[in-house]
């Protein structure tokens, strides 16, 4: 296993362990953020808002998002892919109630609700590598990593 696959498989075994990241969407000079329950399937970044909301209105203008969680960054690309009752989402909204009971309960079925998909770009991690602090960049639509020392 190379590198890159090493620390892309690192990558997906956090998303799947931690599934409550911060977003961050922004449009012109205003950039908001917000923790949101989110699940992966196929390396993809799945959430459920309502369509209303600011952060959809933001992705609508600037589909371009970052999320963090701990010492993980991620940069990718956004879409709304229609309501969290479309048939054409139940797969994925029955994944997500498994991972997340509760905001399934109470907001799924609500009218406006929409379900989103973050594909992510580009993700960095800080990282300890012998007691010493690295940063490690990953392009994951060049399929490249980047390893460099924190000086």
């Amino acid at each position: 296993m190379n590198t890159f696959e090493k620390e892309t498989e690192k990558f997906i075994g956090f998303l799947n362990q931690h599934t409550i990241w911060v977003l961050a969407t922004g449009y012109n000079n205003d950039i908001s953020a917000r923790s949101m329950s989110i699940i992966n399937v196929s390396n993809k970044i799945y959430f459920q808002t309502d369509i209303n909301f600011e952060k959809s209105k933001q992705l609508q203008k600037n589909p371009h998002v970052a999320l963090c969680c701990g010492n993980y960054q991620v940069k990718g690309h956004a879409k709304i892919l229609g309501s969290t009752t479309d048939e054409a989402n139940m797969s994925l909204m029955n994944h997500y109630q498994k991972i997340h009971p509760d905001s399934y309960r109470r907001y799924s079925k609500r009218e406006g609700g929409c379900l989103i998909e973050v594909e992510p770009e580009n993700v960095q991690i800080w990282d300890y590598i012998n007691d010493e602090p690295y940063i490690i960049s990953l392009n994951l639509v060049k399929q490249t990593v980047d390893i460099k020392k924190y000086e």
